[in-house]
């Protein structure tokens, strides 16, 4: 080939920077800074996002515009067209696709247009019957991608039993440019003072969006043991979700007002990390969760769930402690052996730093992704 290859990533976004866009946003920015690939944005949404939007101004402080894919329609021909379109007017050799929205009108354009595509398989929420309709049509129509790119081995064990061809998945863990996020918190750092907490609190911070499968309820029955004899404990629930009602009353049920506190979005949740001593993730479904890279970054232990791609980070009784999901009483157990055992927490913290460092770096695991990309270009070439 004699023009430089190029690839076109594509999410759904309606704005905000997720986890999700975080991931493309790092792969945009390494591949275009150390590979020959020429790269693109584009964006599959039900709204056109302005200017002011932080996805956008993400995008262009890495100097990239994004092409915008709107349509109020769960499938609209109209955007697999113009998707196929901008694949073909771009001349673009490989499609990578985020997401149920994106890989359902973009796996159909990108056979249109003769272009391979790959999907990154982060997660499958399925909390309603819509999400639940959702995954599935993604994971029957993901059969058909050239690729997937699993963000952990315990996805690549869910996307296979949900019918997805083993040969087809490649694991790529998620992973955390720890330079960016300490210099977040040093330039924006955040005392205990600011946010009302006395120095003899112990607080666990949640940083997750408030929806059930994030185990939200089972913490709270937690706490409600916990706080019978251990009255110095705070948890920071950091997130938005259509369930913040639901929870804000099992906290008044359970008489933990005192105990409880929901921050919403947090635009500096690194800093609210930074003064917590424990990060608590008690998930029932997760691909490979960027918090959990973020505490170790950090050097705070975790408290996790056992479930998908979670043990692969969470090595139990070394950075942090893994519990059966839904199990209150687990739970209840380990933070109560937190509050007892302080000094296991630096230590848990390092050996989480330890390891964030040397196996999760954009530096390890982009490569991977650009790898996939060269072996579709191949192909595509032979044909």
């Amino acid at each position: 080939m004699d023009r430089a290859p190029s690839v076109a990533m594509i999410s759904t976004t309606t704005g905000i920077v997720g986890s999700v866009q975080q991931v493309l946003l790092d792969t945009l920015a390494w591949t275009a800074s150390r590979t020959r690939w020429v790269c693109y944005v584009g964006n599959v949404s039900t709204v056109t996002l302005e200017d002011t939007s932080p996805y956008i101004r993400a995008l262009a402080e890495l100097k990239f515009g994004c092409h915008q894919f709107v349509s109020g329609r769960r499938f609209s021909p109209r955007l697999v067209r113009e998707i196929r379109l901008f694949l073909r007017n771009t001349r673009v050799d490989v499609a990578h696709g985020h997401g149920y929205r994106t890989d359902v009108h973009t796996l159909p354009a990108a056979r249109l247009a003769r272009v391979p595509f790959v999907s990154t398989i982060h997660t499958w929420t399925e909390h309603n019957w819509r999400d639940r309709v959702n995954s599935r049509i993604d994971q029957l129509i993901l059969r058909y991608a050239d690729l997937c790119i699993a963000v952990s081995e315990g996805m690549k064990r869910i996307a296979v039993q949900k019918g997805i061809p083993s040969a087809k998945i490649r694991v790529v863990h998620n992973w955390i440019d720890v330079s960016r996020i300490h210099q977040a918190v040093n330039q924006h750092p955040l005392s205990r003072d600011e946010m009302d907490i006395s120095a003899d609190q112990i607080v666990f911070l949640v940083p997750a969006r408030l929806s059930p499968e994030k185990g939200h309820l089972y913490l709270l029955e937690a706490l409600h043991e916990v706080v019978r004899d251990c009255s110095n404990v705070l948890c920071l629930f950091a997130g938005e979700g259509f369930y913040h009602p639901v929870l804000e009353r099992r906290v008044q049920e359970l008489s933990l007002e005192r105990h409880v506190r929901f921050l919403g979005y947090r635009t500096d949740v690194w800093s609210v990390m930074s003064l917590s001593d424990w990060i608590v993730l008690p998930s029932f479904k997760e691909g490979l969760p960027l918090a959990l890279l973020e505490a170790m970054a950090l050097c705070k232990p975790v408290i996790a769930t056992n479930v998908s791609g979670v043990p692969e980070v969470v090595h139990d009784g070394k950075n942090g402690w893994l519990v059966p999901a839904g199990d209150s009483g687990a739970l209840a157990n380990r933070i109560r052996e937190a509050l007892c055992n302080p000094d296991i927490a630096p230590t848990f913290g390092q050996a989480g730093y330890e390891l964030v460092t040397s196996e999760f770096s954009p530096d390890r695991q982009i490569p991977k992704i650009v790898q996939i990309y060269e072996e579709l270009l191949a192909k595509r070439e032979k044909k």
